[in-house]
């Protein structure tokens, strides 16, 4: 999970608790018009739920990983973002590199005994293409990353 992330969930807690004790509570003599309302409705009804939904997303995304029968590279790291995608769309996960090896990442899952019933095959270096049944799984890193995509096979 993204520490940076994490502060701003705080902050904007703290925020959310400061408008509201401010503007609802002490309710100030000049009107503000719709300003402290409009502030609580995005605070608390967007940007707070927002950033909670990116920290869990980042945090069951090596779950994920496993459930689809992957084992998880000794060197993977944190998940970066936002997996993307949905149940109908391809998803993407993107992690830090630990140990900042690529090329190892890529060999680890050419290897059968780390993909399950996921069969390997490179297309070209750098990644690597995992099927199972009608499912693709394209493997690659780029700069002390790690990227897994997941979609429908040809």
């Amino acid at each position: 999970m993204s520490l940076t992330l994490i502060y701003l969930l705080l902050f904007l807690l703290i925020g959310a608790a400061f408008l509201y004790l401010y503007f609802v509570r002490h309710r100030p003599e000049e009107n503000l018009g719709g300003l402290a309302t409009a502030s609580l409705v995005i605070l608390v009804g967007l940007l707070i739920p927002f950033t909670a939904w990116v920290l869990y997303q980042q945090a069951s995304a090596k779950g994920r990983l496993t459930e689809l029968g992957l084992d998880i590279y000794p060197g993977l790291g944190s998940s970066v973002g936002v997996s993307t995608g949905g149940p109908l769309s391809q998803n993407t996960w993107v992690f830090r590199l630990d140990d900042g090896n690529e090329p190892a990442f890529v060999r680890y899952y050419e290897q059968t005994a780390n993909t399950g019933e996921w069969i390997a095959s490179s297309d070209s270096p750098g990644i690597v293409v995992l099927r199972k049944g009608n499912q693709q799984l394209i493997v690659t890193a780029r700069k002390d990353t790690g990227i897994f995509v997941l979609g429908e096979g040809d």
